[in-house]
């Protein structure tokens, strides 16, 4: 399987990243949001989010590449040499996605190293992503991620895991969480769907046997 496919519009991805010889990513409440808050300026304006989780070494998220008709009215904002490529038809768009991914990791790492004394890389080499290709492994994936934390016996219930999407599915509040669009792949009404998904994510399922879910 490709793990390092190039990043398209209107498609979907399984986003997975870790750090170095198992070090921890994130030491406080403190990490995680300035992760978050990284995240939104990086890649929310060219990548809506379906889930995410913050593990101690690792992360993963499921996003969908926004439509060419948005990322040509987000790019040129962008004050990087890779941005003015893509206007000179010198780069193409998944180079202007891959440029911002890196920029995130990079952003966040720099700050992790000056909060923390320490030197060098913090993130493995080239993150890995894979495609979603139908509504059905898409459910089973944004089922993984948050269940991730109770895979790697991190929590007994996946529920209590603060630093996931996951509690994003069942409140009405503002989040960047592209949540209204999964919920309308269980049901129209907004309650039905929301029943429906807590009741999907209680499944039980032997993720190593599903073929691409676990990337880890």
């Amino acid at each position: 399987m490709n793990y390092h496919q190039p990043l398209h519009p209107d498609h979907v991805y399984h986003v997975y990243n870790r750090s170095i010889g198992g070090e921890r990513l994130f030491r406080t409440n403190e990490n995680h949001q300035f992760f978050l808050n990284q995240w939104e300026r990086y890649v929310h304006p060219f990548c809506k989010t379906y889930a995410y989780c913050l593990l101690p070494d690792h992360l993963h998220f499921v996003v969908a590449v926004r439509s060419e008709e948005d990322l040509a009215l987000e790019i040129p904002k962008l004050k990087t040499t890779v941005a003015q490529q893509w206007e000179a038809k010198e780069a193409i768009t998944a180079d202007v996605l891959m440029h911002q991914f890196s920029r995130l990791f990079s952003s966040y790492a720099q700050s992790y190293n000056k909060i923390y004394k320490r030197p060098g890389s913090l993130f493995q080499k080239g993150f890995k992503r894979v495609l979603v290709k139908d509504n059905d492994r898409l459910l089973q994936l944004v089922q993984y991620v948050h269940q991730n934390p109770l895979h790697h016996g991190l929590t007994r219930r996946y529920e209590d895991w603060v630093y996931s999407s996951y509690r994003a599915y069942l409140r009405d509040q503002f989040t960047l969480v592209a949540r209204e669009e999964i919920l309308e792949l269980f049901d129209a009404n907004i309650e039905v769907a929301r029943k429906d998904f807590l009741q999907f994510h209680q499944e039980q399922k032997d993720w190593m046997r599903i073929e691409g879910i676990t990337l880890e």
